[in-house]
């Protein structure tokens, strides 16, 4: 029988299989889901959701109603109030449409640009050899906002919920903003000049530069404690990371391996791994944000 190769992938694919690979098998592979209720999820699909809206309305109309954002938060925010007794998350909703509104903290460096894409979809191709056969990996995704500069260069955005920057070892080897710079090649014939992480309840964000090939002085200012700036992880390298991880997911034995950290306490599976870290936070709520949770067995 032929073993089936997994060769459809997403940048969250990658991501979960380098923070562990049981759990990108548990997920992908066994198609053990967890059906469960998290403010955090819900809130980072009404942001992004109104951002997408915002834009359009930016690209198809060269304004913004204040009215229509917040009519669109208010609406959007249903699905995650019954979590968010404090209203601290809906309060970050609006501060960030305010801030959109008034072309406030990152918003400033798209006032009056070019809207290219808004949610555009890719489908890059990544054609390697595995077990004797010529093999086309496939990465589905999604890019919040695509714009051209001043200069005319293209520039890629990620619009980012989380409370926390990244440092600059993610910064320098995450391969979201890297693939991206791909997928943009492949459809526009030209490389981004930066991708962007927007993060919205920080009101601030992170810049990564395009390079083809990361020169020596480059590798020097980034080896600095705190780099002014940081180029991104480049094409050659990027492709050699995801062929890599391409492997290792079809693997049998590689794709069971386990990295117990305290970042199992937050997993979904940690109640059914055998080698998850039994750390647990000092202080904890565990009620405060998860609702519901429950577990089942798909099928292919």
């Amino acid at each position: 029988m032929m073993t089936k190769i997994y060769n459809n992938l997403s940048y969250s694919q990658i991501e979960t299989f380098e923070q562990c690979p049981q759990k990108w098998s548990f997920r992908y592979i066994d198609k053990i889901l967890f059906e469960q209720q998290n403010i955090h999820l819900d809130y980072g699909s009404a942001v992004h959701k109104g951002l997408e809206n915002a834009f359009r309305d930016l690209k198809d109309n060269h304004s913004l109603s204040e009215e229509n954002l917040l009519q669109t938060v208010n609406t959007l925010s249903f699905d995650y109030a019954y979590g968010d007794t404090k209203g601290e998350l809906y309060k970050y909703a609006i501060e960030d449409m305010k801030r959109l509104i008034h072309y406030q903290g990152f918003y400033e460096k798209i006032k009056d640009k070019e809207i290219v894409g808004i949610e555009e979809e890719f489908n890059l191709k990544i054609p390697t050899m595995f077990s004797g056969e010529n093999i086309e990996i496939n990465i589905k995704g999604y890019i919040d906002l695509i714009y051209r500069d001043d200069d005319g260069k293209l520039v890629v955005v990620d619009h980012k919920t989380s409370k926390k920057k990244f440092d600059k070892n993610k910064r320098r080897n995450n391969l979201q903003i890297p693939i991206y710079f791909l997928a943009i090649k492949n459809k526009y014939g030209e490389y981004p000049k930066a991708g962007i992480y927007n993060f919205t309840k920080l009101n601030d964000y992170q810049e990564s530069l395009f390079a083809s090939n990361i020169t020596i002085e480059q590798q020097k200012l980034m080896d600095k404690r705190s780099p002014k700036e940081i180029w991104a992880k480049d094409p050659n390298n990027t492709v050699k990371d995801i062929i890599h991880t391409f492997k290792d997911m079809n693997n049998a034995k590689l794709r069971t391996t386990t990295k117990p950290s305290p970042l199992c306490y937050w997993c979904d599976y940690n109640i059914i791994c055998s080698n998850a870290s039994s750390w647990k936070p000092k202080e904890k709520n565990e009620n405060r944000y998860k609702t519901t949770e429950k577990y089942n067995l798909g099928t292919d």
